[in-house]
């Protein structure tokens, strides 16, 4: 897999371009071994997600993004669970603008149900976000599950206390020198509402309201509950008990 890397970056190197099913080959093929076992070791583990992360990216400013496959994105993810490099996955889920990646209906399933079950109220929450931003709630369990997460995050103060983007992305320095850049005055910026937000709290108690509102509940008492909690929590109205 190193050398396919290489034989990648050298095509990239000299076309500019990446083959969709290069980086699908890639990304299914990210922890096999010499002798197609699994690597194990943690230091070529980090290593093998830095190339993948270079490949999404480059593979990103590439007119060939749109050609980005779906088996694509699930290998991402169930490699990233296999090797427990979850904090990696979520950056990447993160930042659609610049690795491309967004998760199908049995990807979310697959993910809240891993997250779930390990206790990791963060994580799970973070996906029923990208559900609430994608408005994808074709699929009960998964909106369910969603609703459950996020709940379960705003309502326990231990996840709270761990940070909320583990991996974070690396500054620039700042230039030695003063550099100014023209750029053109924009009056009156439009705020959507959604995918403006960036704010941990707006975008939790968003997915709450919500993903409350998406469930099929009628005009029950539950879902006027979870929607007031939700919105509350987005705004900080009042401190939760």
């Amino acid at each position: 897999m190193d050398k396919y890397f290489l034989e990648i970056d050298r095509q990239y190197v000299k076309t500019g371009l990446i083959s969709h099913i290069d980086l699908d080959i890639f990304a299914n093929g990210v922890l096999l071994s010499k002798t197609m076992g699994k690597i194990f070791k943690p230091a070529t583990i980090e290593g093998r997600f830095e190339q993948l992360e270079e490949l999404l990216r480059r593979f990103r400013a590439t007119p060939e993004a749109m050609k980005l496959m779906d088996s694509t994105t699930h290998a991402v993810m169930r490699g990233s669970i296999d090797v427990e490099q979850t904090d990696i996955l979520m950056k990447f889920l993160g930042d659609r603008l610049k690795y491309g990646l967004i998760l199908d209906d049995f990807s979310n399933v697959m993910l809240l149900n891993h997250f779930i079950k390990e206790n990791n109220h963060r994580d799970a929450a973070k996906t029923g976000i990208f559900m609430m931003l994608q408005e994808e709630f074709q699929v009960p369990i998964a909106t369910e599950m969603s609703l459950y997460a996020t709940y379960n995050y705003i309502m326990d103060q231990n996840s709270k206390d761990l940070p909320w983007n583990p991996i974070s992305e690396e500054v620039a320095a700042e230039p030695e020198e003063e550099v100014k850049i023209r750029v053109e005055e924009v009056e009156n910026p439009d705020f959507d509402d959604h995918f403006d937000l960036v704010k941990k709290e707006h975008l939790l108690g968003k997915s709450l309201a919500y993903t409350a509102k998406a469930q099929k509940l009628g005009d029950s008492v539950i879902q006027k509950s979870l929607s007031l909690l939700g919105m509350r929590y987005k705004y900080k109205c009042i401190e939760l008990e």
